[in-house]
């Protein structure tokens, strides 16, 4: 059976997740809610990261991992106080919050319910800024279902009746979110750090035993959350038993305390070139070289990333336009974009590995499984 590979980008997650256009203001709406839960719950406001502070700061620029970038330039010692670690840790904070659950009955105030603050969060959200209905209401999609039908269409048993990802099948992200992980877990019925053994994953911390032997899933930007000091991730990442109640918020709250000790930050841009990145990196490229077909989803080849794209597909023999009948080249490569968007992709593609045949795909319900498979 063929190799394939998935290049994941933000467009992946974006039925519930907001791409760059829409983060802000969904990052807006989490600070409201921690604010208003500090209000609530009397907590030291002096005790948390300036938030707005920092929303006005990743405003200035195009997105968030540009502020980042120009932080790490500045102080490349990484440290619990700095600017760039309040940053991970505010982004790290607002994904796990993203992909918890929230019940409906959150958006609407209910003053029999015994303990209605919660419930009247995102109403009292909507009265302090007239957030968008609709950026409100998407919260409530915690797992885009497109990650749910494809892991039902791929997984399978291993020797010992594990449920994996299929040999011939490998996953890399550009992602820092963590629905490959939920979608998995929702199948597998096991904790995180258990599944991240059982996908076989690399680049969400330093405890991975990954097997280049072995399908999996490679991270290059980590995973915006958070790990113990054991090197576990903890309850935060146990998406099956919390929810958007006091008690994680609470503990999100924390987490944004400047110099706390019990979590760290593992968010991890593969710019940083640390042992971990470097890993990913050469993993990511030698999975790809291997491949026989490469499906690009959501992501657009930013100049920002030109350098790790370069390098994860310097060895990457793709067939090109002009030598596709006579079989030159071993990797076809298709690319899922929207269609106001297929064109610049490809053509950003095309700067990586000019003159490619690039199979194109612009339905937004499933991910691409490629009929040569």
């Amino acid at each position: 059976m063929k190799r394939l590979t998935y290049l994941l980008g933000a467009g992946a997650s974006a039925n519930a997740l907001p791409v760059v256009s829409g983060f802000n203001q969904r990052l807006e709406i989490f600070i409201d809610i921690i604010n208003l839960i500090i209000k609530l719950d009397q907590f030291d406001k002096n005790a948390i990261l300036n938030l707005h502070g920092i929303l006005s700061e990743i405003k200035k620029h195009q997105t968030v991992d540009t502020y980042a970038k120009k932080l790490y330039l500045h102080q490349p010692l990484i440290h619990t106080n700095n600017e760039y670690c309040n940053l991970t840790r505010l982004i790290s904070a607002y994904f796990i919050f993203e992909q918890l659950k929230i019940s409906p009955a959150y958006l609407n105030f209910d003053a029999t319910n015994p303990k209605p603050e919660l419930q009247g969060l995102y109403e009292g959200v909507r009265q302090l800024h007239k957030h968008d209905k609709q950026n409100l209401d998407s919260l409530l999609n915690d797992l885009d279902a497109r990650y749910d039908s494809f892991f039902a269409s791929i997984l399978t048993h291993d020797s010992a009746r594990n449920i994996v990802m299929p040999d011939e099948v490998n996953i890399i992200s550009w992602n820092y979110d963590a629905q490959i992980e939920k979608a998995f877990m929702n199948y597998s019925k096991v904790g995180y750090d258990d599944a991240l053994k059982q996908l076989n994953f690399l680049g969400a911390s330093e405890s991975e035993e990954y097997n280049p032997l072995k399908s999996g899933v490679i991270k290059l930007n980590g995973t915006a959350g958070f790990y113990k000091r054991d090197r576990t991730h903890g309850d935060l990442f146990d998406f099956s038993k919390h929810s958007v109640d006091n008690k994680s918020l609470e503990i999100l709250s924390n987490t944004l305390s400047p110099g706390s000790s019990e979590y760290e930050t593992s968010l991890r841009f593969a710019w940083i070139e640390n042992e971990i990145s470097k890993k990913a990196i050469k993993a990511a490229s030698s999975i790809l070289s291997q491949s026989d077909l490469v499906v690009v989803i959501g992501y657009s080849f930013p100049y920002f990333n030109r350098k790790v794209d370069r390098a994860i597909f310097q060895n990457v023999d793709v067939i090109n336009e002009s030598g596709y009948r006579n079989k030159s080249g071993r990797t076809k490569v298709h690319i899922q974009s929207p269609d106001d968007s297929i064109n610049d992709v490809v053509n950003a593609f095309r700067s990586i590995k000019p003159h490619a045949d690039v199979g194109i795909y612009t339905g937004k319900n499933q991910f691409l499984i490629p009929n040569e498979f």
